[in-house]
């Protein structure tokens, strides 16, 4: 790109929503700071907060944010981040991409289709171009465009680096588990059990749980365990991962169970990807793109049921030398594939392909 380029950009939700937070507030951050010659221009509020809104409210807004797509447009790209939540953005968007009045990205990191199927396949269709988070989500969007671009959710690396590890022989090992858990109750229940059958064994370690956010349920199914082996927060207002270092450079062993269904197939593995680049052993079930991140053994385990998960835990407590080997080629794998530094570049030469693609 020889000049600036303003890309104006509509998301799902705000900076405390995973995915907007992720592929497109600290995108943008990070992009611009990488290139100068790119604008982010981020649209409030979000269609998820629009939505939350009394209807003459959302009609006014509405027209406001139609106003910025269609009047006199001071934008060169309009990238859409989920911007499904809101019928009348999400109708606007659709006529902006129908009359090519700008060209337009499309981004997704969850199997949408399934409760938006329609939005989701006119999004595809009518966008210059779509990015996804995951392999699976690819498979989708390929039907719909071919100009399809998988650019994983990434993490900063540098907020990571100065994270130390080394292999701890006395110390009691850290067993962590980082999300929102309202989302994830049956995945934890059965992690529950696993550390129940540790700790009935005899096996000594320590539980962090970050994320329960009140959930009574949540705190109730880790009481078995003694007041001074585990941990359970709420809530860390964390706007960037820099926030969540404390937590994540604690934790020796990072777990990602998920259930094998539909919607966790397309998930894009962040949770793990954060484990990896804080050089925690990470253990994930195969499902979605934690089988594409993971190579099980060489940098983090996979497991499926819990007498595996059993298994991969007491070797990882059991064996310091082993979580140390699996988080040094965690972390360069994250390094070098899952990072803004590596993938920023990429999300640049795609916004101005579509630039070239429209002046042609």
């Amino acid at each position: 790109m020889s000049r600036t380029c303003a890309v104006l950009v509509f998301t799902a939700g705000d900076h405390r929503t995973a995915s907007s937070k992720y592929r497109a507030f600290l995108l943008g951050k990070y992009l611009t700071e990488q290139r100068s010659d790119i604008e982010w221009r981020i649209v409030e509020p979000a269609t998820k907060m629009l939505s939350s809104l009394s209807y003459p409210a959302q009609v006014r807004e509405s027209m406001r944010q139609a106003r910025l797509l269609f009047w006199r447009p001071r934008h060169d790209v309009v990238f859409i981040q989920r911007a499904i939540y809101n019928k009348f953005v999400f109708l606007a968007l659709l006529v902006q991409n129908i009359l090519r009045i700008r060209p337009s990205i499309f981004d997704f990191d969850d199997a949408i289709f399934l409760h938006s199927p329609f939005k989701t396949r006119m999004m595809c269709k009518m966008s210059s171009a779509v990015i996804v988070g995951s392999h699976h989500l690819a498979v989708y969007a390929r039907r719909y465009n071919t100009n399809v671009t998988l650019i994983p959710t990434c993490i900063r690396f540098s907020d990571y680096a100065d994270i130390e590890r080394k292999a701890r022989t006395s110390d009691t090992v850290t067993i962590g588990w980082l999300g929102g858990a309202g989302a994830y109750v049956p995945e934890l229940h059965a992690l529950s059990e696993v550390l129940r059958a540790l700790h009935t064994k005899g096996i000594q370690f320590h539980f962090l749980l970050v994320g329960a956010f009140h959930i009574a349920a949540v705190h109730t199914l880790f009481e078995f365990l003694p007041k001074d082996t585990s941990e359970i927060i709420d809530y860390v207002d964390a706007p960037t991962d820099a926030d969540l270092i404390p937590y994540l450079s604690r934790m020796d062993i990072g777990l990602m169970p998920l259930s094998d269904n539909e919607w966790n197939r397309g998930k894009c593995a962040l949770k793990a990807i954060q484990y990896m680049a804080s050089g925690a052993a990470t253990i994930a079930s195969p499902v979605g793109e934690n089988r594409v991140v993971i190579k099980d053994g060489t940098n983090g385990m996979l497991a499926s049921g819990q007498d595996e998960w059993g298994s991969c835990l007491r070797e990882l407590i059991e064996d310091p030398t082993l979580r140390q080997r699996l988080g040094v080629e965690a972390r360069a794998h994250v390094r070098s594939q899952y990072s803004y530094e590596t993938q920023c570049p990429r999300v640049a030469d795609l916004i101005g392909a579509v630039l070239e693609w429209n002046s042609n």
